[in-house]
């Protein structure tokens, strides 16, 4: 129910706003995962994670399907330890990487190195980050075509690449993402 309070909190120019953000304003953010926000319409909660990895995951998709990828060159290469089938994994699918925007290849039998990333992930934890994604498709990795695992790799950088519960982001920061929602 939308009662006068909520008008008088937004005010006139808020409300001309926030018809243009439909997810409305940050309020707060509630035990580390939501963002609680206002619109015209009364309040939003946001779970955080799941805003930002569908962000990520549009974005990512985007940038794969055109020719121009948006790469962040790594200043020093990232050499990653891992298992042999995880290294052969990498090399074995080395285009797939490549058209999200790494360049990585394999090491040896058990390393990987990186060269360069996605410019969206270029604030992520790159170690963390792909030894999770590796883990995650060689667990999970049931090929029954190039296509679905193209979108298994998307969906995987995606989540690993996302803000994460319990982190504290500040008012500007949430309503970025509601923005980008």
């Amino acid at each position: 129910a939308r009662g006068d309070h909520v008008d008088k909190q937004l005010g006139p120019s808020a409300q001309t706003e926030s018809g243009a953000h439909p997810l409305g304003y940050a309020i707060a953010q509630l035990h580390g995962i939501y963002i609680l926000a206002q619109n015209e319409h009364g309040l939003v909660l946001v779970d955080m994670h799941a805003a930002h990895e569908r962000v990520v995951y549009e974005q990512l998709k985007q940038q794969s399907s055109t020719a121009q990828r948006e790469c962040q060159q790594l200043l020093v290469p990232v050499q990653l330890n891992v298992s042999a089938s995880e290294a052969r994994l990498v090399e074995d699918q080395k285009s797939q990487f490549e058209s999200l925007g790494f360049d990585l290849d394999r090491l040896g039998d058990s390393a990987v190195i990186v060269r360069a990333i996605p410019q969206i992930l270029s604030h992520s934890d790159i170690s963390q980050l792909l030894r999770d994604v590796i883990s995650d498709i060689e667990k999970n990795h049931a090929r029954a075509r190039l296509d679905e695992f193209h979108n298994e790799l998307l969906s995987s950088f995606a989540c690993h690449g996302s803000v994460r519960a319990n982190r504290e982001l500040n008012v500007h920061e949430m309503n970025a993402l509601l923005r980008d929602m």
